[in-house]
């Protein structure tokens, strides 16, 4: 009966974190503009996204949440108004994070949001130290959808699993940096579309 109890106070609490967050469905967001350029048997596809402004905010940590949901609120004040012209800007999606090992057991975390089209062409300097624009090249990757909320290792299996299909079919890919693409924020634990970008070598 307590643990029941206790489990019912877990739920709730979800709940309430998330209405508080107005967690908005990723049908009403902007999203990245991408082509997909080939489909596989094996289930993912190659993408290609163009050229595009982006924020970001960097870290090191053993594993992505250790920060994440940190990380995450400072670049939501600048979509706020944590910018030169202290404007709110949409929300889009997917917030993406480049991961890149680094010596004794840590990563390099890069999290972005991308810029709406309509702040494309002139992006809002930020205003808070650590987060700055990006303007990402084009880039080629190989990915697929997956539904599960994913914590280090869950995303660590995703891209195990991905870059064994991508090497099956006799394809290649960068070594040691790739992107993790999530259509909800991090407070969101169902009803997710996350993502595992292995970068076309």
């Amino acid at each position: 009966m307590l643990k029941l109890g206790y489990v019912l106070l877990l739920v709730l609490g979800i709940v309430s974190c998330c209405s508080l967050h107005n967690v908005v469905p990723r049908a009403d967001l902007e999203e990245a503009p991408y082509s997909v350029v080939a489909t596989f048997e094996a289930g993912y596809e190659e993408r290609v996204y163009p050229a595009k402004a982006w924020v970001c905010t960097a870290y090191v940590a053993a594993a992505e949440e250790d920060k994440e949901d940190e990380t995450f609120n400072t670049l939501y004040r600048y979509i706020n108004g944590t910018n030169e012209a202290a404007a709110a800007i949409p929300m889009t999606a997917p917030v993406t994070v480049e991961v890149v090992p680094q010596a004794g057991g840590l990563n390099s975390y890069t999290m972005c949001f991308f810029i709406a089209e309509d702040h494309q062409a002139s992006p809002l300097q930020p205003t808070e130290q650590g987060v700055y624009l990006e303007n990402r090249p084009e880039i080629s990757v190989y990915t697929r959808e997956f539904t599960e909320y994913a914590l280090e290792a869950g995303w660590q299996l995703e891209a195990d699993e991905l870059r064994q299909l991508v090497a099956a079919d006799g394809n290649s890919v960068v070594e040691d940096d790739l992107y993790r693409a999530s259509y909800q924020p991090p407070f969101q634990f169902w009803d997710r579309r996350n993502e595992v970008w292995l970068i076309k070598a």
